[in-house]
């Protein structure tokens, strides 16, 4: 009496682990080629890093800040505590671009 062994063998696995590593070392070439969108993530990372400061100048003077993201802009607003008037005319102590249009 013979029994039917069920699964894989083992060569059949090893094909298959290896066309999976052939599959992800393509997408990650296709990937790295393509490179990312550097302006993009250097605008983002600017506009995080002013977000921080202003978040931070907001708790060193007791004060609410806003910040104002369209497509091709942002600005940082102060609270006065009737309107949130454009703060161009307070910059950060250390932000070299404050508001940027």
């Amino acid at each position: 009496m013979r029994l039917h062994a069920r699964g894989f063998t083992l060569v059949e696995m090893l094909v298959v682990v290896v066309i999976i590593g052939i599959v992800v070392l393509m997408v990650t070439l296709s990937v790295a080629a393509l490179g990312g969108d550097p302006p993009a993530e250097k605008a983002s990372r600017e506009i995080a890093d002013l977000a921080t400061l202003a978040s931070q100048e907001a708790v060193m003077r007791g004060q609410e800040y806003g910040l104002r993201v369209e497509p091709h802009a942002y600005a940082f607003y102060i609270y006065d505590g009737r309107r949130w008037p454009r703060s161009g005319t307070t910059p950060p102590s250390s932000a070299t671009t404050w508001a940027r249009t």
